[in-house]
């Protein structure tokens, strides 16, 4: 992310669930731990550009909240159910962070719009 980094740079993660947050610890190939999520953190705090993140509600990600970070809910619910024996799913709410850089810009709108208009011109 720091290469590409600018005020101009928009940037979506969507990284894999915390484990903590999980029925299912084993789902990916290569599960990254608790120290993955917190050097995400603080990649992204000191990041230039917009940043929009999803995840579930984790302390690792809350803290964001200490540096102008905003969160949005949509009032969607994320099912998961990942098992051979048929557990029960568990019902989780999807959160959305958002740095100052990216509430400031509104975010609201469609990323590509103004760039599209500029190659339209």
């Amino acid at each position: 992310m720091q290469e590409w980094d600018t005020e101009d740079t928009t940037f979506y993660c969507d990284p894999p669930y915390i484990l903590d947050t999980r029925s299912q610890q084993k789902y990916y190939a290569v599960e990254p731990g608790d120290e993955y999520h917190k050097q995400l953190v603080e990649v992204l705090i000191n990041v230039k550009g917009k940043v929009v993140l999803s995840g579930y509600d984790h302390p690792t990600y809350t803290q964001l909240l200490d540096y102008g970070w905003w969160t949005d809910l949509y009032g969607a619910k994320a099912a998961m159910e990942v098992t051979a024996t048929g557990g029960t799913k568990q019902k989780r709410v999807e959160i959305v962070y958002r740095n100052k850089q990216a509430a400031e810009y509104g975010m609201k709108r469609p990323l590509w719009v103004d760039e599209l208009r500029e190659r339209e011109g």
